[in-house]
């Protein structure tokens, strides 16, 4: 049709996105967020692109971020195929900002290295009981097996020694994921 033609060929859009501030992911972000006088949807965009850019430009030194961020990822693709209304989406993104903030905190009052505190961390959220003690004897087993990622038998000994201390602490199922999430964990 000709008028569609004409249109398309006079009018075009930009992303709106790249034309709004980033909140900076800090302390104080929620308080600003609820005295915004910004539409919901504008704080949704708004937060998804400061959490990620937190996440990227963080993530090789807290690695902690990572799992956060893949969870702020799926709410933000959720957010995106409309599977989740902007009240939902903002709620959640809230909840991501907790996080951060929370591990970040945490992260400062404990005397852990960035290993020792993803391990931790991990713990925390997965509900292992005593996360600072294990994560601790843990990060002691990877500094054992440095070589694990290129020497299999090193690997072999090292997944067999986190399962010997995760069992005693959960069921089966539980402590072959968290085994999984512990060996996909960047080390510093």
């Amino acid at each position: 049709c000709i008028n569609s033609y004409i249109i398309k060929k006079h009018v075009y859009t930009t992303d709106i996105s790249s034309t709004l501030p980033i909140y900076e992911i800090k302390e104080d972000t929620l308080e600003a967020l609820k005295k915004s006088d910004k539409p919901d949807n504008v704080k949704v965009i708004n937060l998804r692109k400061g959490i990620l850019k937190l996440i990227d430009d963080n993530q090789n030194t807290q690695p902690y971020l990572i799992p956060i961020g893949e969870k702020a990822q799926s709410i933000i693709e959720l957010y995106d195929d409309r599977r989740i209304t902007t009240l939902e989406a903002l709620k959640r993104l809230e909840e991501i900002i907790n996080e951060i903030n929370q591990a970040r905190k945490e992260q400062a009052e404990r005397n852990f290295d960035v290993n020792t505190f993803t391990i931790f961390w991990l713990f925390k959220k997965s509900g292992i009981p005593r996360p600072d003690t294990l994560a601790v004897k843990i990060n002691g087993i990877f500094e054992a097996y440095p070589n694990w990622r290129l020497n299999s038998k090193e690997a072999r000994e090292l997944t067999t020694q986190l399962y010997k201390i995760l069992l005693k602490e959960t069921n089966k199922i539980k402590a072959i994921e968290i085994v999984e999430k512990i060996l996909k964990l960047e080390r510093r």
